[in-house]
């Protein structure tokens, strides 16, 4: 499996950006491609972050305005080259072993990840959901009467999905939601497929 790693921004911290682009250097880059969406940031984080795209071989993308990071991340779909795609928020950071961990998988559908929620001003972390045991041949139907998975839905990260599901059913993220449209986008581009759980 390779996997394209998708992160959309609009004036993120250049703290929290930065930290992001230095973890994300170390992958191979013949298992994963990263591209960073600039969606109408201002020039100070756009010009850091696409320098650090020619420096690190990232592929940058500049919208030119603010679309909206539905409309970040359906362009990057389109222009993604590996079969499976990720996620990522401009401030998160990733557990690099996961990632690694993850390419040996094949003709998987949807990967799901155990996701904390790090709270800045506080020395907690909220744990989003724990999905620990790898589960195959399970179908979504299935998992979508567990409370727990319907938590982690409402977000677009900590989740692998193989491309192929949203090209051949044209079905992208819904540029006119003002706010849930992560929780949509995997309802409707998931249903019925088969899934896997880390």
């Amino acid at each position: 499996m390779n996997i394209s790693i998708i992160v959309p921004f609009y004036n993120t911290k250049l703290l929290f950006i930065k930290s992001l682009i230095a973890q994300l250097s170390s992958l191979n880059k013949n298992n994963f491609e990263v591209i960073f969406v600039n969606d109408g940031s201002d020039s100070d984080i756009s010009n850091f972050v696409s320098l650090e795209c020619k420096a690190y071989g990232y592929t940058y993308i500049d919208l030119g305005a603010n679309f909206g990071v539905s409309h970040a991340r359906n362009i990057a779909i389109c222009k993604a080259k590996f079969n499976y795609i990720t996620f990522v928020d401009a401030d998160d950071l990733i557990d690099l072993s996961v990632l690694n961990a993850l390419i040996k998988y094949r003709e998987i559908d949807l990967i799901m990840f155990k996701s904390d929620i790090f709270f800045a001003d506080k020395d907690i972390k909220q744990s989003t959901y724990e999905l620990n045991e790898v589960v195959f041949e399970k179908h979504l139907d299935e998992l979508y009467s567990q409370n727990i998975f319907n938590i982690s839905m409402r977000s677009a990260c900590g989740k692998i999905l193989n491309k192929k599901i949203i090209l051949n059913n044209k079905k992208y993220f819904d540029e006119e939601l003002p706010f849930y449209e992560d929780a949509l986008f995997f309802a409707v581009v998931t249903f019925p497929f088969a899934v896997s759980s880390i």
